[in-house]
């Protein structure tokens, strides 16, 4: 009988652990890939499960730096702040002018299941 008890809870532990899983991210906001009339001053991303609300960071691409950007998270969702943002555009020494400017941003976030997720954001912006 201890044994069936034993191997019951066992197999619930196992069902419940395979529920819980990775956050995964479901929606940006605006769209990945999207063009932009102008920079947003925020971009929300949405995932399946809860993401802690301590750990979490994005950064905005600059040339060959990165700079750290200021982000919120509750529950299920990463905000993350672009106030005061001016995107990098490369000049085109052949035509003399600059290029369209290409936003990227990384993010990653913690799953209250203690693991990492992480992607990467682009955005076209319109001369």
């Amino acid at each position: 009988m201890k044994l069936i008890n034993t191997l019951g809870c066992l197999l619930l532990l196992g069902f419940s652990s395979l529920s819980w899983g990775h956050s995964k991210l479901t929606q940006a906001q605006p769209a990945n890939g999207s063009t932009l009339a102008q920079v947003p001053p925020v971009i929300v991303l949405n995932f399946n499960k809860p993401i802690e609300n301590k750990f979490h960071q994005a950064e905005l691409q600059q040339g060959q730096q990165w700079l750290k950007l200021k982000t919120e998270a509750s529950e299920k969702t990463l905000q993350i702040w672009l106030e005061g943002v001016r995107p990098y555009a490369a000049k085109d020494k052949a035509a003399n002018s600059h290029t369209p400017a290409t936003m990227r941003i990384r993010w990653r976030v913690i799953s209250r299941d203690g693991h990492s997720q992480s992607g990467q954001l682009q955005y076209q912006l319109q001369p």
